[in-house]
């Protein structure tokens, strides 16, 4: 089968304290398989090329001097799976935000970091109903831009195969 790579560019978050505070709730929360990625943003994409070092540096300077505020739950259901994610924000990340599937005419920018996704409905609904009421409110200044790249199976879906790219991280 011909497989289709997608590019995508992440704000990573790089407070050990946050993250740790992150992945144990993801762990905690993500029964049905381990999660893989770094605690992230996806702030763009998927693209069909990959992300160019001077259009990572012209992005991460419009954002560098943010604050990244992680608060309030937040949930979706696609069908086949439940996802559970914690909100994000900041002052100036719209500025940088281009999503193609979503774009922000229909979608508006919808920063987030996800916690959970499964099939369960009823545990999504528990996970969600703990984070809105714990209210986790967190302040992060210490993130970084990278780029991300997912092959993916044309038929069936599969993206679980994930690569580095120069300075990017692995799942």
């Amino acid at each position: 089968m011909t497989k289709m790579i997608k590019n995508f560019l992440f704000l990573k978050l790089k407070d050990p304290e946050i993250c740790s505070l992150l992945w144990g709730l993801r762990e905690i929360f993500q029964k049905e398989k381990k999660p893989g990625s770094h605690i992230h943003i996806t702030v763009r994409g998927p693209n069909k090329n990959h992300f160019k070092e001077e259009v990572i540096n012209n992005l991460y300077n419009k954002i560098e001097d943010d604050s990244i505020i992680i608060q309030s739950a937040g949930r979706f259901d696609n069908g086949d799976y439940q996802v559970v994610y914690i909100k994000v924000n900041s002052t100036n990340l719209h500025k940088i935000w281009r999503k193609p599937d979503y774009p922000k005419d229909e979608y508006g920018v919808n920063p987030h970091i996800t916690l959970y996704v499964g099939s369960d409905r009823e545990y999504a609904d528990c996970i969600y109903n703990f984070l809105k009421k714990e209210n986790i409110a967190l302040l992060c200044n210490s993130f970084e831009l990278v780029p991300y790249q997912t092959k993916q199976m044309i038929m069936p879906y599969n993206d679980s195969e994930l690569d580095l790219i120069g300075g990017g991280f692995r799942e």
